[in-house]
C-alpha cells in the first residue's frame, strides 16, 4: 500500500494521490486482506502479473509494440477483458506499478470477482482501438482475425478521467465490468474515437479494475499440491500452483486458461513425483468427467459465454452448458498410460481401489469410465492389428487437418498419420491397458472390460509393425547438400554444424505419413516420446539420441534449446511451413524439452542397458540441461524462437516479432514439468 501511494505521489503529485485515495481504501478494506499468490513474469517486452486469492484468480498481461494490448484473463469461466490500442508515438512499452489487489462487487445478477491494478505506458497518448468483455475464446478470435460476435460489444461511459464498461452475460447471468481511470491525465473523445492523454507529456498511468461474474474455481494451494520431491524453483512452483484447481488443471494462461485434455494428461504423467496424490486424482477425474459416450478424451471445452454463443449459434436456448471438443486423436491414447502409471506405480492397491470406485456426477464409476476408453482404444487399434498396413493406422479424422499436439494449420505438413500417435501412443496405451486389467476392480466389470488376449496381440503387432512405416534414411551426400542449402537460406553459418553427418547418412522417424503412406521427412522431437513411454533397444536409443542431439540443421539441438521441427531434409517446398515464425515450426517448446528430459531419466532407470548406452544417455542429459539452464527467462513459457547472430542461436520471445504466426503463453502447464 505504502509503495503504491509513493509511486502515484512521486509521478503525479499530492493532488493525484488525494483523488486516488478512495480506491486505495476500498481495495484494502477488512475482509479482503489475506496473503495471496502473487507473482510477476516478464518475457521479452511482455509484462505479466498473476494473482490468486480464494475465489479470485486473474492474469494481467501487457503486450508492448506498435499495437499494444492489455488483457485481464480469469480462469473462472475462461472469461476475460481486453483492450487493444494503437501507438501514436512509436512502439509502446508497459510497466506494472505497485501490486494487484482483489475486488468483489455485488450486482442484481450475482457477484463479480476481479482485480485492481495500476499500469503505465511510456507514451503521452494512446488511441483505444477496441475493448471486449467476454470469454477468452472471443478475445483470442478477435486477436486472430478481428471477429466479434453479435451482442458482445459494450458502449463505454466516460466521466471525467474515468471510462467504464459493464454488461450482463448474454444469457442474463452476472457478466463483466471494466473501469479505467487515467491518473494525472484525461480522456479525449472525438467522433467516437477515444484517446488516453497524459499531462505535460508524462507517461500515461492507468488504474484498471476488471471483474467477471463467472463461477470461481476451487484452488489447490501449495500445501495440498506439492510433495517433498518437488523442485524448489519459486517461479515454476508459482506457475503450477496458479494453474491447479480441484475442478481441473489449466493448460496455461492467458490464452488457454481452462481444461485441455492432452495438456492435463501429459503434465500429470511427468509431474507425478512432484504432486500429492489428491491433486493427481483431481486431474484424472477431470478427464474422466469429460469423456464422450464412446470413451474419447475431450480436447478443449466451450464454457462461460463462449458456450452461450455456441448454443445460440446452434439455435438452442441461451445457456452455458459446457460443450466438449473431440476432434483431436492423440489424447484418446494418453489416458490409459497416465491411469496405469498412477494406479499401478504411484498409488497403493487400496488407494487405487478407492479411486476407481468413486463416481462421476452421472453415477458411473471411474473404473467404468476408464473401461469405456480402453474399449475405444482397442477398437481403434484392431484394424491395424489384423492387417498392418498404413491405411489401417490411426489417421486424422475426416475433414480435419489437425488431430494431435502439432495442431496448427501446417503443423503436420499436410500429413494424415502422425508418428507420435501410431509409433508411440497406441502401443503405449495397449501396454497400459494390459497392465491395468490386473486390477481387481476391472476384473469385476465382466463384459464391460476388453479381452486381455486381444489387447496383447494388438500391442505386439503395433510395436513391431507400426514404427517402421515412418523410417527415413537419407544418404550422406544428399543429407549434406540438404542441410547446406537450408542453412544458407536461414543465414546459419556452416561452421556451426560442420561434420555432423556420419558416413552412413541420416536416419530418423518421419513426423507423419501423407495420405498415400509416404513419409514426410521432417525431423522432429516426437522421438522423445519413445524414451518416455516405451523401451527402445540399446541400438535404437543410441541411434536416436545421436540424431536428435546433432547441431541444427543436421539435428535438433541449438544454443536456444531443442527444436521441435527440422525441415532441412523435406525439400524447399516445406521450409516455410516449418520456419522459426511458425507455431510448430523450427522453434523451441518448453514441454518437448521436458518430455526428452523425463524420457532420458526413464531410460536410465532401466537395468537392462549396457554401460555404453547409459553413457550416451548421461551425455545427452548433460547437453540437454545445459541449454535448458541457459535461458531461465523462458522456463515457464509455452514456446520461443531464435535468431542466428555472431555464430550462435539466440532465443527470442515468440509472438512479439513481426510475422510470427501467433503468440506464446508466458505460463504453460506442461512447460513446468521439468
Amino acid at each position: 500500500m505504502a509503495d503504491l501511494s509513493k509511486t502515484v505521489q512521486r509521478s503525479f503529485g499530492q493532488k493525484a494521490l488525494l483523488s486516488f485515495g478512495a480506491t486505495l481504501l476500498f481495495v484494502s478494506a477488512p475482509g479482503l486482506a489475506q496473503k495471496p499468490l502473487a507473482f510477476s513474469i516478464k518475457v521479452g517486452g511482455e509484462q505479466n502479473r498473476l494473482y490468486r486469492d480464494g475465489p479470485i484468480s486473474a492474469h494481467v498481461t501487457l503486450k508492448p509494440g506498435n499495437a499494444p494490448r492489455l488483457i485481464v484473463a480469469f480462469p473462472a469461466g475462461n472469461s476475460g477483458i481486453g483492450m487493444w490500442f494503437r501507438a501514436e508515438n512509436g512502439p509502446v512499452s508497459w510497466n506494472a506499478v505497485g501490486t494487484v489487489r482483489k475486488l468483489k462487487r455485488n450486482t442484481p445478477a450475482g457477484p463479480l470477482y476481479g482485480v485492481n491494478t495500476i499500469v503505465s505506458a511510456n507514451t503521452s497518448s494512446l488511441s483505444l482501438q477496441q475493448t471486449l468483455l467476454s470469454n477468452v475464446r472471443v478475445l483470442r478470435d478477435y486477436g486472430h482475425d478481428g471477429r466479434i460476435p453479435d451482442g458482445v460489444l459494450t458502449k463505454p461511459v466516460i466521466s471525467g478521467e474515468t471510462i467504464s464498461w459493464a454488461r450482463q452475460r448474454l444469457d442474463g447471468a452476472a457478466g463483466y465490468a471494466l473501469k479505467v481511470r487515467i491518473i494525472g491525465g484525461r480522456i479525449v473523445e472525438d467522433k467516437g474515437a477515444i484517446r488516453f492523454v497524459s499531462q505535460n507529456g508524462r507517461k500515461i498511468m492507468m488504474q484498471v479494475e476488471a471483474l467477471s461474474g463467472d463461477t470461481p474455481l476451487k484452488p489447490i494451494t501449495a500445501a495440498r499440491l506439492f510433495t517433498k520431491n518437488a523442485k524448489k524453483d519459486r517461479d515454476m512452483r508459482n506457475v503450477l500452483e496458479f494453474l491447479s484447481y480441484e475442478d481441473k488443471f489449466l493448460a496455461g494462461s492467458w490464452r488457454y486458461n481452462t481444461y485441455f485434455g492432452r495438456d492435463s494428461m501429459m503434465s500429470l504423467y511427468m509431474l507425478q513425483p512432484a504432486l500429492q496424490k489428491p491433486a493427481i486424482e483431481a486431474g484424472i477425474a477431470a478427464v474422466l468427467a469429460r469423456l464422450s459416450p464412446k470413451g474419447e478424451v475431450a480436447h478443449e471445452e466451450d464454457i462461460g459465454e463462449f458456450a452461450v454463443l455456441a448454443h445460440r449459434g446452434a439455435g438452442r436456448p441461451l445457456n452455458d452448458k459446457p460443450i466438449f471438443d473431440y476432434k483431436m486423436v492423440d489424447d484418446d491414447f494418453m489416458l490409459a498410460p497416465l491411469a496405469a502409471s498412477y494406479l499401478l506405480d504411484n498409488a497403493s492397491p487400496a488407494e487405487a481401489e478407492r479411486f476407481l470406485r468413486r463416481t462421476l456426477p452421472s453415477g458411473e464409476t471411474y473404473a467404468s469410465a476408464l473401461a469405456r476408453n480402453f474399449a475405444y482404444v482397442l477398437q481403434a487399434a484392431t484394424p491395424f492389428a489384423k492387417e498392418p498396413r498404413y491405411t489401417n493406422l490411426i489417421g486424422l479424422k475426416p475433414g480435419s487437418n489437425v488431430g494431435e499436439w502439432r495442431d496448427s494449420e501446417h503443423g503436420l505438413g499436410g500429413g494424415r498419420y502422425s508418428y507420435n500417435i501410431n509409433g508411440v501412443f497406441v502401443p503405449a496405451a495397449l501396454e497400459a491397458i494390459d497392465r491395468s486389467l490386473a486390477l481387481p476392480v476391472f476384473k469385476q466389470l465382466g463384459d464391460k472390460i476388453v479381452d486381455a488376449e486381444q489387447v496383447r496381440v494388438a500391442r505386439s503387432v503395433w510395436q513391431e509393425k507400426a514404427p517402421v512405416l515412418f523410417d527415413v534414411s537419407i544418404p550422406k551426400d544428399k543429407a549434406v547438400a540438404d542441410i547446406n542449402a537450408y542453412a544458407t537460406s536461414q543465414g546459419i553459418a556452416s561452421s556451426y554444424f560442420a561434420g555432423a553427418i556420419a558416413h552412413d547418412g541420416v536416419h530418423f522417424k518421419a513426423l507423419v505419413l501423407d495420405e498415400n503412406g509416404t513419409p514426410i521427412p521432417v525431423m522432429n522431437s516426437d522421438e522423445g516420446f519413445d524414451f518416455l513411454f516405451l523401451k527402445p533397444s540399446a541400438d535404437q536409443i543410441e541411434a536416436r539420441i545421436s540424431m536428435l542431439m546433432k547441431p541444427f540443421p543436421a539435428g535438433l539441438l541449438t544454443d536456444a534449446g531443442l527444436l521441435v521441427s527440422n525441415p532441412a531434409y523435406a525439400g524447399q517446398a516445406k521450409w516455410s511451413n516449418f520456419d522459426q515464425r511458425q507455431y510448430h515450426g523450427a522453434v523451441v517448446w518448453g514441454w518437448q524439452q521436458a518430455v526428452l528430459a523425463a524420457g532420458l531419466n526413464h531410460q536410465l532407470m532401466r537395468a537392462d542397458l549396457p554401460p555404453s548406452t547409459r553413457k550416451v544417455l548421461l551425455d545427452a542429459r548433460v547437453r540437454l540441461w545445459k541449454v535448458i539452464n541457459a535461458h531461465p527467462s523462458f522456463k515457464t513459457s509455452e514456446l520461443w524462437s531464435w535468431s542466428f547472430r555472431d555464430g550462435v542461436f539466440v532465443p527470442e520471445a515468440y509472438g512479439q516479432r513481426e510475422n510470427d504466426q501467433t503468440e506464446s503463453q508466458v505460463v504453460q502447464l506442461w512447460s513446468v514439468a521439468l
